[in-house]
């Protein structure tokens, strides 16, 4: 009985020694947690360091900063297999290999989109980058439904329908609005949208009786960027052109609003990676700014190129954090919190804008939307 334990004992030992030597070599592949030092808890006489790309083109936009899970498995010299799945984001693209192992295999899969590439010893040196990448189709955004939570009750707010035509493009969205007595969502108004060579031309307003109530008319550079557009509702005009220049690695949209009235407003849009990352707007009423913040995933009216006569939907990712500076005209409510749910595809499948006062900072309401693809 005595010799039966020894020998367990023995044998946990062992296996105890065994799982902490793989443990360490496992450790040594993720990158440092304090970010400031690269070399913290990392032998750098045991690890060379790589970086990982992901390139990723859904529809025809590019996501290049996603953040996702790469798993890598590395086998030593006795060709024992050592797995570890690392957070890859824009900011944290580094992983670490053991020196002395002898091939590594690295799985990728994002969006629908799966890739491994494999590498010997001889293949792979410190400072190399691990690309990854796939194509996938754009998904259509058919329907989105909205509610409101405001003290503690819940009702309908608004529905959305989008319809396509032949070339996948939108050709009318129907808006539906709920009624403050009966909380039915009634047929509001709806947007036919029309296209020459690709290119959004004419967007047409229809009321609840299919009458006209207005027209936005707009051209193009010749790299295919909005120059001007004329939009009139309700017998009021507003001419808007649009000036492109590059300051500091940082697209700068000059646009200039005149209206029916006389009155101008300037708008300036700071436009990086595919995002609106500032704006500021100046008028006779008063000035309005704000700084952005998105996470990595897809926005899907950006993929539609759904018009807006400020160019709201120009930003390829979701807003999660806005800090909105008025002077003059106060808004009477302002978004301050944004949760977004996700399907595999990176597309929002729920949406939970929350609204305060600015000036207060009293929460007032929540809008929740449901997306349908």
């Amino acid at each position: 009985m005595k010799k039966f334990s020894f020998l367990l004992m023995a044998m946990f030992a062992f296996a105890l020694i065994f799982s902490s030597c793989q443990k360490n070599e496992l450790d040594a592949l993720s990158k440092p947690e304090d970010s400031s030092n690269p070399n913290t808890n990392v032998p750098s006489d045991s690890v060379f360091a790589v970086s990982i790309n992901v390139k990723m083109e859904v529809g025809s936009m590019v996501y290049d900063s996603a953040s996702t899970n790469i798993t890598v498995i590395s086998w030593d010299k006795n060709n024992i297999a050592h797995e570890k799945e690392i957070s890859i984001s824009a900011n944290n693209n580094k992983v670490y290999l053991v020196k002395t192992h002898q091939k590594f295999l690295f799985k990728f899969q994002k969006w629908g989109i799966t890739e491994q590439l494999t590498f010997t010893k001889e293949q792979i040196k410190e400072g190399d980058v691990i690309s990854f990448g796939g194509k996938s189709n754009q998904k259509q955004l058919s329907a989105e439904e909205s509610f409101m939570e405001a003290g503690g009750v819940t009702k309908p707010y608004s529905k959305v329908n989008y319809l396509y035509n032949e070339n996948g493009l939108v050709k009318q969205i129907d808006y539906f609005q709920a009624e403050n007595s009966t909380n039915d969502l009634k047929f509001s108004f709806k947007i036919v949208y029309s296209y020459e060579a690709g290119l959004l031309n004419k967007v047409a307003y229809f009321d609840a009786e299919n009458k006209s109530f207005g027209t936005s008319v707009l051209t193009y550079t010749a790299d295919g960027k909005i120059a001007t557009i004329k939009e009139t509702k309700y017998g009021q005009s507003v001419n808007a052109t649009f000036k492109y220049v590059i300051i500091n690695d940082v697209e700068n949209i000059l646009a200039e609003y005149s209206f029916d009235n006389g009155n101008k407003m300037n708008y300036t849009i700071k436009y990086k990676n595919g995002n609106i990352i500032e704006d500021i707007a100046t008028g006779t009423s008063g000035e309005e700014s704000g700084k952005y913040e998105y996470d990595s995933n897809i926005n899907p009216y950006a993929q539609m190129n759904l018009y807006s006569l400020f160019l709201t939907n120009l930003s390829k990712n979701n807003n999660i954090k806005q800090d909105k500076v008025f002077s003059g005209s106060i808004p009477s409510n302002i978004a301050y919190k944004f949760e977004y749910k996700y399907d595999t595809n990176g597309y929002p499948t729920e949406f939970e804008k929350s609204f305060k006062t600015y000036t207060s900072n009293t929460h007032l309401f929540k809008i929740k939307t449901f997306y349908k693809y």
